[in-house]
């Protein structure tokens, strides 16, 4: 620095002699300095201009908040403007529009509440037709009156809904011609509101809300008319269960139906094997045992499949008892007809036995037979030898001792049995046990 001012007062001294007076300067010449201009500059500056502007930002923001606010006001807004109709003449036509979609609202409704009255009525006259019922099969009459009851029920009941259905098919007819006026009035309305409804675009979407509006309402009426045909439907299969599946309330139905199980009846009892001693006796054939074991072969089959499906009430334990008694029938009756064949083997060897000692004793009086057991004179039992050939018609004459008649009887043959049956008896004789006969032939007799 000490240099830099030294140079410059050897330059001014040497101006000051070279130059000549009029090219001297007069002054020193200012030096322009940038630090020193930016520093004037701060010592300057106003605050009231940066107020100005931050002002202005705000205005600006401020104004585009509410601008916005209000346009989604009005969007939003739900009231129509009537003046917005006046050009258009959409103000007619959307009052003239509601108001017959209204009627056809109503109209509409007081038809559901008709229909929903009318199966209300039928479902009074299906419940007091169970009821009755009911009351008939828990008198336990005879099959023949109780279904001649049951019947007249049915009758009763057939005639009464029609009744109910004649009685609600006037009204319901009006009601529906009326919704088909007032659909045709609907359209009719509808149909004039699109022809202007181009020019106004933004009344539409406002209509379109208040159609939103008129739709979530209806929509909200048939809900709750869905609500009341559920709940109709809900009694009426209530009703229906009621009928096909009763509750018994018979006293002695309802012990039965308590009555305990036992596992050894829940399936069909295998039958035993076919005895030839029914054949034999002529109680009961093969072809005959055949048949009945088939025909409790397809009750099982039925009562297997009834018990699959899931009743109700007093139909589930109805079926598991009759599966039990049917069972316990089957196990009893072949136990007993078993038995009764056993009996019948024992009595056959001890008539065997009998029939071996009449034999013997027919061979040693060679006379046609003698009587067994004259007690019933239509049917008096007897014995014959079994080298005769005796057919119904032929006649025998009871002796005693050697020449006493007794009286005359007239034979007769059935299957594998011969009877007799009284003709005569001599006066002051009775027929006895053991008494003698004499075989006279049909042949013989008419020769």
């Amino acid at each position: 620095m000490g240099n830099e001012d030294k140079i410059k007062d050897i330059v001014s001294k040497s101006k000051e002699i070279f130059l000549p007076d009029e090219l001297q300067p007069e002054e020193v010449q200012q030096v322009y300095s940038l630090n020193d201009e930016f520093a004037k500059t701060r010592k300057n500056r106003s605050l009231a201009f940066f107020f100005t502007v931050a002002g202005f930002i705000f205005v600006i923001i401020a104004s585009s908040i509410i601008i916005t606010y209000w346009i989604q006001q009005q969007q939003t807004q739900l009231d129509l403007s009537i003046s917005d109709f006046e050009d258009l003449r959409l103000r007619d036509l959307l009052e003239t529009s509601n108001k017959y979609q209204g009627e056809l609202n109503a109209a509409r409704e007081d038809l559901d509440g008709i229909k929903l009255q009318m199966q209300k009525e039928i479902l009074r006259v299906k419940e007091g037709t169970a009821r009755q019922r009911e009351t008939v099969l828990a008198q336990h009459l005879p099959e023949a009156e109780t279904d001649k009851k049951l019947k007249q029920i049915q009758v009763q009941e057939k005639t009464r809904i029609n009744a109910v259905e004649a009685q609600y098919k006037n009204k319901l007819n009006d009601k529906e011609e009326e919704i088909l006026v007032l659909k045709a009035k609907v359209a009719a309305s509808n149909k004039g509101m699109k022809d202007n409804v181009q020019q106004a675009e933004n009344i539409l979407n406002n209509y379109q809300k208040l159609h939103n509006i008129r739709m979530d309402k209806q929509k909200a009426y048939y809900e709750n008319e869905i609500y009341k045909l559920k709940l109709y439907h809900k009694r009426y299969v209530e009703a229906l269960i009621l009928k096909y599946n009763p509750v018994f309330r018979s006293t002695r139905i309802q012990e039965i139906l308590k009555s305990e199980t036992n596992p050894d009846y829940t399936k069909t009892p295998n039958m035993k094997g076919f005895q030839n001693d029914l054949d034999r006796e002529g109680a009961l054939s093969k072809a005959g045992y055949d048949r009945i074991k088939r025909n409790i072969e397809n009750n099982a089959l039925i009562l297997a499949r009834m018990n699959r499906i899931p009743y109700e009430n007093s139909v589930a334990p109805a079926l598991t008892q009759m599966t039990q008694l049917t069972n316990r029938i089957i196990y009893d009756y072949e136990n007993l007809w078993y038995d009764l064949v056993n009996i019948i083997r024992r009595k056959n060897e001890i008539i065997g036995n009998y029939r071996y000692a009449f034999d013997y004793h027919s061979q040693i009086y060679p006379e046609g037979g003698f009587v067994i057991d004259p007690r019933n004179a239509n049917n008096i039992r007897i014995h014959l030898s079994t080298v005769l050939k005796v057919k119904t018609g032929d006649i025998g004459l009871i002796f005693r001792a050697e020449d006493e008649y007794i009286g005359k009887i007239k034979l007769i043959k059935s299957s594998s049995i011969v009877y007799g049956t009284t003709i005569e008896v001599a006066q002051n004789k009775k027929i006895l046990p053991f008494d003698k006969i004499l075989i006279k032939l049909q042949k013989e007799t008419k020769e």
